[in-house]
Parts: structure tokens; C-alpha cells; sequence
């Protein structure tokens, strides 16, 4: 493990200004040598993780829960299905820290995607359904605005449904890998409709 303090203050620093989002702390491990150097694993893959890799990753989970998201807990459940370790953060190994990171900065980018595609989308669709329904004389013709972006609760549910999937795929996959039968990953959902 990296000792603590091989990151100097000022850069250590300017991380946590610069990482807000996923995706801007992966650019800075890509970019920064210094950053690069604490998230690689090198030789030793299981080595535990740098202490202040783990503090950058909780530094970018703590801006999530200050803006209502509970991505800890989706985080710490996907860290569990790729570790032999309890669910927290600091027992995480450099390799699981560092695909971990890179989990969650794709779904942020997913996210942004299914968001942009869908603002789009209504765009293009709500002037053809209004154009179809001025033939009925009820309706009073509507004028479009922008309500601008998406609330705060639009993305949560977008960022949930992602990590719901990427829960349940890692779920079948690692259920595969320590031979699970099929009755073993029945969900709760379905053990209800199976009783009725």
C-alpha cells in the first residue's frame, strides 16, 4: 500500500476541486501522473488501496449523497460482488478501487446519453402530436417552452435503473461463475407470482 502523503498537498488539493463526477475523476487518473500512480495496480493487483485513492473516491460519493443520490450503497454492493472483503470502502484492493471508478464513470456517461436522448426525443415528438390533435376543436392550441434541464429526480431514477442493471448483471455473472442453480437466483418478485 502507497504511504499516506505521496500525493503533495497542493495537488491532492487541486483533485478534489477538479473531481465533482465520475468521469472527471477517471480523465484525471488517465491524465494525471501523480493520480495515475495512486489507482495503478501494477504488480501486485491485490495490494490494498492507496488511502488516497480511497479518499478521492469518497470525496465523489459524498458529492452524490450531498445531491440526494444513494450511490453509496449501489457502490458498496458492487464492490462486495468483486471483492472478498466486507462492503466498505476501506479494504478495497487497488484493482477493485480502480474498476470500481471505472463502473461508475460509464454509467454516468449512460446516463447523460439516456437523459440527452430523451430530452430530444420529446422535442421532436411533442410538436407532431400537437399538429395531429388541432384538428379536435376541444383542445386550445399550447405554446412549447423549454422547461430547461432535468430535475434532480429524473436523473436519480436514470442513475438507479443503471446501477440496478449493472447490480443484477454482476449478480448473474458471479451467481455463473460459483455454479448458482437457477433456483438460487430466483428474485423475490418472482417467488411471489410463482405462490399465487
Amino acid at each position: 500500500m502507497g504511504c499516506v502523503g505521496t500525493l503533495p498537498g497542493d495537488v491532492l488539493a487541486e483533485d478534489t476541486e477538479t473531481c465533482t463526477d465520475w468521469i472527471s475523476l477517471e480523465r484525471f487518473i488517465l491524465g494525471g501522473p501523480e493520480v495515475n500512480r495512486l489507482f495503478m495496480t501494477g504488480e501486485h493487483p491485490n495490494a490494498p488501496a492507496d488511502l488516497e485513492a480511497i479518499y478521492l473516491v469518497r470525496h465523489v460519493l459524498e458529492i452524490y449523497s450531498d445531491k440526494g443520490y444513494d450511490f453509496e450503497r449501489r457502490f458498496l454492493m458492487w464492490f462486495s460482488l468483486h471483492s472478498n472483503n466486507s462492503l466498505s470502502l476501506s479494504t478495497a484492493t487497488r484493482a477493485v478501487l480502480r474498476a470500481m471508478v471505472g463502473v461508475a464513470a460509464n454509467i454516468q456517461r449512460l446516463a447523460c446519453i439516456c437523459l440527452i436522448t430523451l430530452h430530444a426525443r420529446l422535442q421532436a415528438a411533442l410538436p407532431q402530436y400537437l399538429h395531429s390533435i388541432r384538428g379536435i376543436p376541444c383542445v386550445m392550441p399550447c405554446q412549447l417552452r423549454d422547461v430547461g434541464p432535468f430535475s434532480w429526480i429524473e436523473e436519480y431514477r436514470v442513475y438507479r435503473a443503471l446501477w440496478h442493471l449493472q447490480v443484477f448483471s454482476d449478480l448473474l455473472e458471479t451467481g455463473t461463475r460459483l455454479h448458482w442453480s437457477a433456483d438460487d437466483m430466483v428474485w423475490s418478485g418472482q417467488e411471489d407470482n410463482r405462490a399465487a
